[in-house]
């Protein structure tokens, strides 16, 4: 074949070659490529990204050993709720305080290297940075490996959220942050909302991310996939023609001022957990342990308020 084209055209066989090969490499880079291009891809990502505050931000302490980042992306993103009281402060200062409260639990108590999420956010709606690496790991694609769903550490990125939902409802402020989080990680990743986005209890016999919040994950999914959809149009906008005015959807506000849901469901009734007491083991990446015992080492009290809180359910 290439003989007969470089005869045809007078040509070489290395030119002739590069005639035939060069078109089906195009084609499979074109394949690879995001719809629109890179460009498209990082303004959309502009778009989705959450204001996150790190480690340092919130005075996280050094942790025991670096985490492992896997060079590859999670397969699914796991809701969970913290089993903490539904505390009524919202400000920053308590978020604050939240993390570094989880952090000093999961190293001291459960014996971790570090706080064993990677993503906290509070019913404030801030969104913290948990693992140590796990930021950076996420804005490359990548995965720091957590210790929050035992066994599936390795293909899974956790979000913690704050409070307990087996009965009460999810604070408006923490849901919208939760379905920004989700979709940014959704197209970070190039995960499919409806397919990545769980539970902790789809992976264990856990009431964990509570009954009222797990029964909202069809919310969720479908409000991500809007947000990235949403994303999208905003990369890459229509053309108006003069006089008429923009995208009919900029007279809608945001969806970051949309209500949460109406479909919160009835929960199922159920006891409250009772941990009970494991044997101490060292921090394993690739697997949590077992639920923490009843008397942990006295908590810190939440700023204003006299309540203790419970043992964080991962």
């Amino acid at each position: 074949m290439r003989r007969t084209v470089a005869g045809v055209l007078g040509i070489g066989l290395l030119d002739a070659f590069l005639l035939e090969t060069l078109p089906a490499v195009a084609a499979a880079d074109s394949r690879q490529l995001p719809a629109g291009g890179y460009d498209d891809r990082r303004l959309s990502l502009t778009a989705l990204r959450p204001r996150i505050y790190t480690r340092s931000e919130w005075g996280a302490r050094p942790p025991r050993e670096r985490a492992q980042i896997l060079h590859r992306p999670p397969r699914n993103i796991v809701v969970h709720h913290t089993a903490t009281p539904n505390y009524p402060d919202a400000s920053l200062h308590h978020a604050y305080w939240l993390s570094r409260w989880i952090q000093r639990h999961h190293m001291r108590v459960r014996g971790w290297a570090d706080a064993g999420q990677q993503l906290t956010i509070s019913r404030g709606g801030h969104v913290m940075e948990g693992r140590n690496r796990s930021l950076s790991a996420i804005r490359s694609g990548r995965l720091a490996v957590g210790a929050q769903v035992r066994g599936y550490n390795r293909t899974t990125i956790g979000i913690e959220n704050e409070g307990t939902y087996m009965e009460d409802e999810v604070p408006r402020r923490l849901w919208v942050s939760l379905e920004r989080v989700c979709a940014w990680l959704c197209a970070q990743y190039e995960l499919d909302p409806f397919r990545a986005i769980v539970g902790h209890r789809d992976f264990a016999a856990t009431d964990c991310p509570g009954d009222v919040l797990y029964a909202m994950l069809p919310d969720l999914r479908r409000g991500v996939a809007a947000r990235l959809e949403r994303s999208t149009r905003r990369a890459r906008p229509k053309k108006q023609r003069a006089g008429k005015k923009a995208d009919a959807r900029a007279s809608h506000p945001d969806a970051d001022a949309a209500p949460t849901p109406s479909t919160s469901p009835t929960p199922r009734p159920s006891a409250p957990e009772t941990p009970s007491s494991p044997s101490p083991s060292p921090d394993a990446t690739t697997a949590s342990p077992g639920p923490a015992p009843t008397n942990p080492s006295t908590p810190p009290q939440a700023p204003g308020n006299a309540y203790r809180l419970p043992l964080l359910d991962l």
